[in-house]
C-alpha cells in the first residue's frame, strides 16, 4: 500500500539534506570557473560566453528578481538558485527510484523509501555534483534540467 505521508516525508528529506550540505559549504567568493561572469549576466540579463546558456541566464535572472525581496545580494541569490536546482534534482531522482522500486512487491514500503532517499542523497553528495551545487554556475541548473 502506498503511503503519501512517506512520499512527502522522504521527498522533503531528499531536498533538505542536499540543500543543507550545499549551504554549509557555500561562499560568496566568486573564485572558480565562470562564476563571476554568470553572476553578472544573470543580473543584467545579458549573454554569457558561447554557448550562452540562455535558459540558465533567463531563469537565473527571474530567480534573482524574485529573491531580491528577501536578500539584496545577487551573488547569494544565485548561490541559493544553484542549491535549489541541485536539491530539486535530488528530489526528482528520489521519485524516479521510487517509481522503479514500486514494481518490487517483496520490499517493505519503508525500505523502498529508504533506498530511494539514500540513492538521491548519495548522488547529491558526490564530489562533482557537490562541487558545482554551491556556487554561481550553470551546472546546477543542468542537473535539474536533465533530471
Amino acid at each position: 500500500m502506498k503511503s503519501k505521508l512517506l512520499y512527502y516525508l522522504f521527498g522533503i528529506l531528499s531536498f533538505i539534506i542536499p540543500a543543507a550540505i550545499y549551504l554549509s559549504n557555500a561562499s560568496d567568493a566568486l573564485g572558480f570557473a565562470d562564476a563571476g561572469e554568470f553572476a553578472l549576466v544573470t543580473k543584467i540579463l545579458s549573454i554569457a560566453h558561447p554557448p550562452g546558456f540562455p535558459s540558465y541566464v533567463f531563469t537565473g535572472w527571474l530567480w534573482g528578481k524574485m529573491a531580491t525581496l528577501f536578500n539584496a545580494s545577487h551573488v547569494w541569490n544565485m548561490i541559493y538558485y544553484s542549491v535549489f536546482c541541485s536539491a530539486a534534482g535530488s528530489v526528482l531522482l528520489y521519485l524516479t527510484i521510487m517509481k522503479i522500486l514500486e514494481k518490487n512487491e517483496t520490499l517493505v514500503e519503508w525500505t523502498k523509501h529508504s533506498i530511494a532517499l539514500l540513492t538521491a542523497v548519495g548522488y547529491a553528495s558526490g564530489v562533482t555534483v557537490w562541487y558545482w551545487s554551491h556556487g554561481v554556475e550553470v551546472y546546477a541548473f543542468q542537473i535539474l534540467a536533465f533530471a
